[in-house]
């Protein structure tokens, strides 16, 4: 159970790595670049680092619980220094 979601979150956070992609090539210009790079980017990393600190826990000992920590709190750094949301 726990790898079938490690994987759904992984292919998730490819696809949104796919969608920044096109965005950046196809947007017209630069702020709208600009906007899809910041935003699919945070989410796509935070949904990757999600699923390795949850599959680090699937095999669960006091190394894999240090090391699952701190994959969580780079996403959560991630989260927080994200771009700014655009006003409007």
């Amino acid at each position: 159970m726990i790898d079938a979601l490690t994987v759904a979150l992984m292919l998730l956070g490819f696809l949104f790595f796919l969608a920044t992609s096109v965005g950046i090539i196809r947007f017209p210009d630069f702020f709208c670049r600009m906007h899809a790079a910041g935003k699919g980017d945070t989410l796509s990393t935070v949904l990757i680092l999600g699923s390795l600190a949850l599959y680090n826990l699937s095999h669960l000992t006091g190394e894999t619980l240090l090391v699952s920590v701190k994959i969580v709190f780079i996403a959560v750094f991630i989260f927080i220094l994200r771009p700014p949301k655009e006003p409007g």
